[in-house]
Protein backbone atom coordinates (compact mmCIF):
# COMPACT_ATOMS: atom_id res chain seq x y z
CA UNK A 1 0.00 0.00 0.00
CA UNK A 2 3.03 2.15 0.14
CA UNK A 3 3.42 2.54 -3.28
CA UNK A 4 -0.12 3.43 -4.01
CA UNK A 5 -0.09 6.06 -1.07
CA UNK A 6 3.16 7.52 -2.11
CA UNK A 7 1.34 7.57 -6.30
CA UNK A 8 -1.93 9.67 -4.32
CA UNK A 9 0.49 11.91 -2.92
CA UNK A 10 2.55 12.83 -6.07
CA UNK A 11 -0.77 13.40 -7.64
CA UNK A 12 -2.27 15.18 -5.42
CA UNK A 13 1.01 17.69 -5.69
CA UNK A 14 0.68 17.53 -9.23
CA UNK A 15 -2.78 18.67 -9.57
CA UNK A 16 -2.25 21.58 -6.85
CA UNK A 17 0.44 22.72 -8.78
CA UNK A 18 -1.19 22.01 -11.73
CA UNK A 19 -4.08 24.15 -11.14
CA UNK A 20 -1.77 26.88 -9.52
CA UNK A 21 -0.25 27.43 -12.55
CA UNK A 22 -2.72 27.32 -14.75
CA UNK A 23 -4.48 30.06 -17.13
CA UNK A 24 -7.49 31.29 -15.71
CA UNK A 25 -9.03 31.23 -18.82
CA UNK A 26 -8.15 28.28 -20.24
CA UNK A 27 -10.82 25.64 -21.08
CA UNK A 28 -13.61 28.88 -20.59
CA UNK A 29 -16.44 29.03 -23.31
CA UNK A 30 -15.71 25.00 -24.29
CA UNK A 31 -12.68 26.06 -25.91
CA UNK A 32 -10.09 23.35 -25.59
CA UNK A 33 -6.71 23.17 -23.05
CA UNK A 34 -6.40 23.87 -19.62
CA UNK A 35 -5.51 21.61 -16.37
CA UNK A 36 -8.86 19.71 -16.94
CA UNK A 37 -7.54 17.79 -19.92
CA UNK A 38 -3.79 17.35 -18.81
CA UNK A 39 -2.96 13.78 -19.53
CA UNK A 40 -1.33 13.26 -15.79
CA UNK A 41 -5.04 12.62 -14.62
CA UNK A 42 -5.10 9.48 -16.64
CA UNK A 43 -1.63 8.68 -16.14
CA UNK A 44 -2.75 8.81 -12.04
CA UNK A 45 -5.40 6.27 -12.61
CA UNK A 46 -3.40 3.71 -14.98
CA UNK A 47 -1.21 3.56 -12.61
CA UNK A 48 -3.45 2.55 -9.81
CA UNK A 49 -5.11 0.25 -12.68
CA UNK A 50 -1.25 -1.48 -13.24
CA UNK A 51 -0.74 -1.54 -9.50
CA UNK A 52 -3.86 -3.40 -9.00
CA UNK A 53 -3.22 -5.61 -11.44
CA UNK A 54 -0.11 -6.79 -10.18
CA UNK A 55 -1.28 -7.10 -6.35
CA UNK A 56 -4.30 -9.44 -7.51
CA UNK A 57 -1.89 -11.47 -9.74
CA UNK A 58 1.35 -11.64 -7.57
CA UNK A 59 -0.35 -10.97 -4.15
CA UNK A 60 -1.32 -12.85 -0.95
CA UNK A 61 -4.68 -12.82 0.06
CA UNK A 62 -4.25 -10.15 2.86
CA UNK A 63 -2.05 -7.60 0.49
CA UNK A 64 -5.26 -8.18 -2.16
CA UNK A 65 -7.53 -7.03 1.08
CA UNK A 66 -5.66 -4.15 2.30
CA UNK A 67 -5.23 -3.20 -1.65
CA UNK A 68 -9.13 -3.14 -1.99
CA UNK A 69 -10.01 -1.07 1.53
CA UNK A 70 -7.01 1.51 0.54
CA UNK A 71 -9.16 1.88 -3.04
CA UNK A 72 -12.13 1.79 -1.50
CA UNK A 73 -11.47 4.95 1.18
CA UNK A 74 -8.60 7.08 -0.61
CA UNK A 75 -10.83 9.88 -1.46
CA UNK A 76 -12.33 9.97 1.95
CA UNK A 77 -8.65 11.62 3.94
CA UNK A 78 -8.70 14.34 0.49
CA UNK A 79 -10.61 17.51 0.60
CA UNK A 80 -13.40 17.90 -1.67
CA UNK A 81 -12.12 21.38 -2.66
CA UNK A 82 -9.02 19.77 -3.38
CA UNK A 83 -8.28 19.51 -7.43
CA UNK A 84 -7.32 15.63 -6.92
CA UNK A 85 -10.19 14.89 -5.03
CA UNK A 86 -12.35 13.74 -8.16
CA UNK A 87 -9.84 11.58 -9.56
CA UNK A 88 -8.77 9.86 -6.58
CA UNK A 89 -12.75 9.23 -5.96
CA UNK A 90 -12.63 7.31 -9.32
CA UNK A 91 -9.76 5.23 -8.62
CA UNK A 92 -11.89 3.22 -6.02
CA UNK A 93 -13.49 1.34 -8.93
CA UNK A 94 -10.01 -0.45 -9.28
CA UNK A 95 -11.44 -2.05 -6.34
CA UNK A 96 -14.09 -3.99 -8.14
CA UNK A 97 -11.32 -6.27 -9.45
CA UNK A 98 -9.94 -7.20 -6.06
CA UNK A 99 -13.44 -8.31 -4.57
CA UNK A 100 -14.31 -11.48 -5.68
CA UNK A 101 -11.13 -12.24 -4.28
CA UNK A 102 -12.34 -11.60 -0.51
CA UNK A 103 -13.59 -13.69 2.15
CA UNK A 104 -17.79 -12.71 3.27
CA UNK A 105 -16.68 -11.67 6.36
CA UNK A 106 -14.13 -8.91 5.04
CA UNK A 107 -16.68 -7.91 2.04
CA UNK A 108 -19.18 -7.58 4.98
CA UNK A 109 -16.68 -5.36 6.90
CA UNK A 110 -15.82 -3.34 4.55
CA UNK A 111 -19.43 -2.80 3.38
CA UNK A 112 -20.67 -1.56 6.89
CA UNK A 113 -17.85 0.98 6.86
CA UNK A 114 -18.16 1.99 3.11
CA UNK A 115 -22.20 2.62 3.62
CA UNK A 116 -21.33 4.88 6.15
CA UNK A 117 -18.45 6.69 3.98
CA UNK A 118 -20.53 6.54 0.85
CA UNK A 119 -24.51 7.10 1.98
CA UNK A 120 -26.24 6.08 -1.24
CA UNK A 121 -27.61 9.65 -2.35
CA UNK A 122 -23.81 10.75 -2.60
CA UNK A 123 -22.58 7.80 -4.19
CA UNK A 124 -21.17 7.76 -7.61
CA UNK A 125 -22.24 5.28 -10.29
CA UNK A 126 -19.03 3.33 -9.92
CA UNK A 127 -19.30 3.52 -6.29
CA UNK A 128 -23.06 2.17 -6.50
CA UNK A 129 -21.16 -1.08 -8.62
CA UNK A 130 -18.78 -1.49 -5.90
CA UNK A 131 -21.49 -1.02 -3.11
CA UNK A 132 -23.58 -4.23 -4.70
CA UNK A 133 -20.29 -5.95 -5.57
CA UNK A 134 -19.46 -5.97 -1.17
CA UNK A 135 -22.93 -7.41 -0.68
CA UNK A 136 -22.74 -10.49 -3.01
Amino acid sequence: MDELNKRIEEYISYCEELFKSANPFAGVFGFSGGPKEDKGHREFYDDVGIMTDRVLNEGEPEEISQMAEALLFSASSTEKDNPAYWMIRAINGHALKLIPELAPERKNELLKRFSATFPKNERLPIEQQLFKALKK
